[in-house]
């Protein structure tokens, strides 16, 4: 499921930034959502990059599901410690970034009561413009279809 709010043409994007909540990486959707925001960068031909909140999992056990996912592209990794710290770089973003959170839904894997008040927060943000990105649930073969194994 998608929401959105374009806060100015999506072809002015300059990059994205993908929010990993903590534990969402063990979503069983997880693939299919980094896919669908991967795609969307390769067709902006934009930068990703992926802010995980929280120390745990940290930034770096992310790298390798997302480097699994296609399309390939270099994806940037940076951690922020709590939430309160997430929005504080977020106040920092440029304008012309598209800022997509992965929101779980509530008591599934990698909710967090952060995450009610996502969108109200991210419209008082810098960032004019987000997605955000609800993981379905079901047919958990599904997400194979989104790795890149050689």
């Amino acid at each position: 499921m998608l929401i959105s709010r374009p806060g100015r043409p999506i072809n002015t994007t300059s990059r994205i930034l993908l929010i990993l909540p903590p534990s969402i990486g063990h979503h069983e959707e997880f693939s299919e959502s980094v896919y669908l925001v991967k795609r969307l960068a390769e067709n902006l031909g934009v930068g990703l990059e992926v802010i995980a909140d929280g120390a745990w999992p940290p930034a770096r056990k992310y790298e390798p599901l997302i480097n699994l996912v296609d399309p390939q592209m270099e994806v940037t990794m940076t951690s922020v410690g709590d939430w309160e710290a997430l929005w504080s770089w977020l106040r920092d973003a440029e304008g012309d970034v598209l800022v997509i959170p992965l929101k779980a839904r509530e008591g599934g894997i990698g909710w967090s009561p952060h995450l009610r008040q996502l969108p109200t927060r991210l419209v008082k943000m810098s960032p004019e413009s987000f997605v955000v990105v609800t993981p379905r649930r079901g047919e958990p073969d599904y997400a194979a279809r989104f790795f890149s194994i050689d």
